[in-house]
């Protein structure tokens, strides 16, 4: 089934521009029979970025040419976290002007075109006709990816070549290896209505309302790298193109969006993965990545997927496990990923792999084969048929790959969808991080992120006390989905919420939760990410772990270790050993416990609170759940410790993934000059434990604001301060005039505007003055005006500054510095 956005996309084929297809003949052809082109280079930067095109004179294999009409694939809305050898590499994509694009041939609705083009390799399909050409990239000599020709080449072709379409998949191996007992596909649907979605509401993967989104972790092995001669851009744009085609298919059938937050290349033997090696069935591969990963997909993804350049013998996928909450099998691994070719082209038809890992992943989703069902949809290969379904095993009869629709049957089709509307969350929405407190002095800033087409503003709703009324304001569109408002001051004492919210374009009326921040004024008095040192100590003399020590350093991951830090900017966290490939028990807390002590923080001017991200495992090996992660904090530097918390031994938070706590120093010791906190992670039983820790703050949270000091102070010493609430209807400030001699005449001036100027040895800012008030300072030298509050009804400032008279020097005037009060209606 098409979606309505390629459909709108065809119709308004005929007001495209037409441009040529950028392939020029090769001088020397693939064979006496088969023709090569190579990449026109100049002109694949042209269709970067398009939305629509015409494409003439793509060729077939049977010499002739045709016409296509494409939309682009969105590779920007895959997310890919790309990470080559452990280490993130988010600009790999930048520089190949790869571009992927779906669509139909000219006058032929029922075809079906997939085309990627970048300056590592073309590749493709066009099935028009009843025949299916096969565009494959070859690179030049040594290997060279970036001189890359293309050869048209037919399925037969591809047979005489000795291609082999014998891809076996083991998904019931699979389920009944786990003793795991999916719904079967004669079943009926086991949730009954969906609870997000309205009974009168489709569940067409048409309707845009109704678009989930699925994030899948990726992980490669090194086999896969070497069929493109170790060559990583042209890896990059290969995988990139087959999971951007995969997710549009997905899209299109199911209303799914396909994400993947982890994508992991390897270009050493070094990788993680085993199975490769010793030439074990694709059955093995499956139990080894469920042991790296269960409970910790990286990424945070719901399902976790390897895709192998060796020959084992197929793929392999747990069935139904979209809605599975225990991470214990939402796994699969296509291998095979040279298609079993055995001519001299370096990667396999497209199609083939594009086919082979929508397969596996319809199985993670909940579909079985074709023929699990009663009545049978189709009995391939014992029965043949030329119009398999992705489920299918018709790939095994004559004419191969060619068998095969792209796409899932109607039957199953339906089946899945019962699963997504429960499983998945919906692509548009509103996400937004509540600041830690609202400011009540100054604007606080929001950014929310927001999916799905707005119609009209974006808007940030919000009040101050929850029996008014909530008022609006429109949002910034800052692009990439990304808007932005700032909330307006929120007067101390009340209990202020927000939230965004917006009208989709097909979803109707989306928004937030409603938040309630505390109002406070944040004071940082300590802030670590750890991109610098700052004088952490991990490691003491006294600990007794022989490895797995604090280090700090970028996670590389593994199935207990996070894989990257929690830190939006940055690499760097603190974590107990960065895994080093193999087992995650090779690199995990052994034998004893070690230690990481934050610096001296200095609290003697006052309480404060202690906010981190953690991170902590220990539920596997030969006694998981037993050890638990410790942390204390000391007011005299060390000599004694007051234990914070105990996170484990059992528990979510005990299980991996970042989770943030914070505490106030008080309620477990005095705030002096001499506060430091330890972390604490110890391995007595035998467990897998990984420890982390990221994104350290030690902050004050108050609601006493003091208005905005200009400077201009001198001569003499007097000081004036207006502190307390915002200067707003309800609230109440102070303001002190100090530094006088006792008793002596002091002035207090305020201005709407600042003029200033000379005089009496220093500088008076507030002329021409509004407001004059006359007085004494007290026996302690101040002069206060206390309970002040506002009732303007429009934003004012008021600029203030204070005199006096120096009683041993009549003749000298005193003047205080300036302040520039804020009124609020």
């Amino acid at each position: 089934m098409l979606s309505s956005v390629f459909l709108a996309s065809i119709s308004s084929a005929a007001q495209l521009a037409e441009w040529a297809v950028p392939l020029a003949p090769s001088p020397q052809p693939a064979t006496a029979e088969i023709e090569a082109y190579r990449p026109v280079l100049d002109a694949l930067g042209g269709l970067v970025g398009r939305d629509r095109v015409r494409l003439s004179g793509v060729p077939l294999a049977d010499g002739g040419t045709v016409r296509v009409n494409l939309r682009s694939i969105r590779l920007d809305r895959l997310e890919l976290g790309l990470r080559v050898d452990g280490q993130p590499a988010p600009d790999v994509l930048a520089g190949l002007d790869l571009s992927l694009w779906r669509g139909t041939v000219d006058g032929d609705p029922g075809s079906d075109v997939a085309l990627s083009f970048s300056n590592h390799g073309v590749r493709g399909w066009v099935r028009a006709g009843g025949t299916l050409t096969h565009l494959l990239p070859v690179p030049a000599e040594g290997g060279d990816w970036s001189r890359s020709t293309t050869w048209i080449l037919s399925e037969e072709e591809l047979a005489e070549f000795g291609f082999e379409s014998d891809f076996a998949c083991h998904a019931d191996d699979a389920t009944q290896a786990a003793g795991r007992t999916p719904r079967n596909a004669t079943e009926p649907a086991r949730h009954g209505s969906p609870p997000l979605v309205p009974k009168d509401v489709s569940t067409s993967a048409d309707s845009p309302c109704l678009l989930r989104t699925c994030s899948i972790a990726l992980e490669t092995d090194f086999e896969h790298n070497q069929l493109f001669g170790g060559s990583v851009p042209a890896q990059v744009a290969y995988t990139t193109s087959l999971l951007g085609a995969i997710s549009d298919l997905y899209e299109s059938e199911l209303g799914v969006l396909l994400t993947f937050p982890y994508l992991q290349l390897y270009t050493t033997p070094a990788d993680p993965w085993s199975t490769p090696e010793t030439g074990f069935a694709v059955l093995d591969y499956l139990f080894e990545v469920k042991a790296a990963w269960e409970g910790a997909i990286p990424g945070g993804a719901r399902l976790g997927h390897l895709l192998s350049g060796a020959f084992l013998d197929g793929g392999v996928a747990f069935i139904d496990v979209l809605c599975e909450e225990s991470g214990a099998y939402p796994f699969g691994v296509t291998a095979n990923h040279d298609g079993s070719t055995s001519f001299p082209v370096a990667v396999g038809p497209f199609n083939w792999d594009f086919t082979a890992t929508s397969h596996e992943i319809g199985h993670s989703f909940g579909a079985h084969h074709t023929f699990a069902w009663q009545p049978i949809i189709d009995d391939c290969p014992s029965v043949c048929s030329s119009s398999g379904t992705l489920m299918s095993y018709c790939h095994l009869c004559p004419g191969g790959i060619s068998n095969i629709q792209l796409a899932f049957h109607p039957l199953v089709r339906e089946y899945l969808l019962d699963e997504i509307v429960h499983c998945l969350p919906l692509a548009s929405g509103v996400v937004v991080e509540p600041p830690l407190a609202w400011d009540p002095s100054a604007s606080t800033p929001i950014v929310a992120r927001v999916g799905g087409t707005p119609v009209g503003p974006v808007e940030l709703s919000w009040r101050f006390a929850p029996a008014d009324p909530f008022q609006q304001l429109a949002m910034t569109d800052l692009g990439g989905g990304l808007w932005s408002a700032d909330l307006p001051p929120a007067p101390c004492g009340t209990a202020p919420e927000f939230f965004v919210g917006y009208t989709d374009t097909g979803c109707g009326a989306a928004s937030s939760p409603v938040f309630t921040p505390p109002v406070a004024h944040v004071e940082v008095v300590f802030e670590d990410d750890f991109e610098t040192d700052k004088g952490w100590t991990g490691g003491l003399a006294t600990d007794t772990a022989s490895a797995g020590l604090w280090v700090r350093a970028a996670p590389v991951g593994s199935y207990a270790e996070a894989y990257e830090d929690h830190s939006k900017a940055g690499t760097l966290a603190w974590i107990t050993e960065p895994h080093a490939g193999g087992e995650a028990f090779a690199s995990d807390v052994d034998g004893g416990v070690t230690t990481l002590v934050s610096p001296l923080i200095d609290l003697s001017a006052g309480d404060a609170i202690v906010r981190y991200e953690r991170w902590y495992h220990n539920i596997a090996a030969i006694a998981p759940g037993l050890d638990s992660f410790q942390v204390d904090i000391t007011d005299d530097g060390g000599q004694s410790w007051v234990a914070v918390e105990t996170v484990g031994p059992f528990g979510e938070q005990a299980t991996g993934g970042w989770h943030p706590h914070q505490f106030l120093v008080s309620d477990f010791v005095a705030p002096t000059a001499q506060v430091q906190v330890r972390f604490v992670a110890k391995d007595s039983f035998d467990t897998t434990v990984e420890a982390g820790l990221d994104d350290f703050l030690v902050y004050r949270a108050n609601c006493t604001v003091c208005q905005q000091d200009l400077g201009f102070q001198g001569p003499g010493d007097l000081s004036l301060n207006l502190c307390g609430d915002p200067l707003a209807p309800g609230g109440s400030a102070d303001l002190v005039l100090a530094g006088a001699d006792p008793g002596a005449p002091v002035w207090l001036v305020g201005s709407l505007v600042t003029n200033p100027i000379p005089i009496f040895g220093g500088t008076l800012v507030t002329v021409p003055n509004v407001l004059l008030i006359v007085g004494n300072a007290d026996a302690a030298g101040n002069f206060e005006l206390p309970g002040l509050t506002s009732t303007v009804a429009v934003p004012l400032t008021l600029y203030l500054q204070g005199l006096a008279v120096d009683l041993a020097l009549p003749e000298l005037i005193e003047i205080s510095n300036a302040l520039a009060a804020q009124y609020l209606p």
